[in-house]
Order: C-alpha cells, then sequence, then structure tokens
C-alpha cells in the first residue's frame, strides 16, 4: 500500500512500517502518525504560508485579482473549525500564518 501526502510518497511495508524518502534520506516509522508528523517537519517551510509570502503575492495582482483572492479566503476562513460546516477544511497541508486583512 502507498498514497501521497504532500507530496511525499510513503510506503507500508509487509512489517507494518511507513517508510518515505526525503531529499536523498530514508526514513522509517512504525505509525502513520509519526511519518506523517516527520513529515511535517521536513517541509513545514514550504507549507507555512505567511504575512512576508502573502505580501509579495498580494504585489502581483492587480485591484480586481486581489479582492477575488481576499473574497476565497475569507469564504475558506468561515469553514475552519466551524461546528456548522458539514465537511469543514479537508486540505490541512498548509499552514496559515497571516491576517488576509492586512
Amino acid at each position: 500500500m502507498e498514497w501521497m501526502y504532500k507530496n511525499i510518497k510513503i510506503v507500508v511495508y509487509s512489517d507494518g512500517s511507513f517508510v518515505f524518502k526525503y531529499k536523498d534520506s530514508e526514513y522509517t516509522y512504525y505509525s502513520l502518525r509519526e511519518a506523517k508528523g516527520k513529515i511535517d517537519s521536513l517541509v513545514s517551510e514550504y507549507y507555512t504560508f505567511t504575512q512576508k509570502d502573502m505580501n509579495k503575492l498580494m504585489k502581483k495582482l492587480d485591484n480586481r485579482e486581489k479582492d477575488l483572492v481576499r473574497s476565497l479566503y475569507q469564504e475558506i476562513d468561515k469553514h475552519t473549525n466551524n461546528a456548522y460546516c458539514g465537511i469543514g477544511i479537508c486540505d490541512e497541508d498548509w499552514s496559515w500564518e497571516w491576517d488576509f486583512n492586512k
């Protein structure tokens, strides 16, 4: 069995271990939680979108595009941890560390 997590393929070996490769290194863990935790720490810089990243992105957009991106983010933000939302946010790869209203 194998699947992708944050663009890294995790393979389950017959002994029940979870193995993945990242930058010429191979990692082995005996629980999926541990393997995902290690992947999270290895790729955290890439998957953390900071205020600096947002400022850089917004400078590239015209006013109409900025309004669209703001409205999309605000719509998604309403679903995050919302008890009334049936499905919530399913893609939890990214960590959003910025204030969109700035």
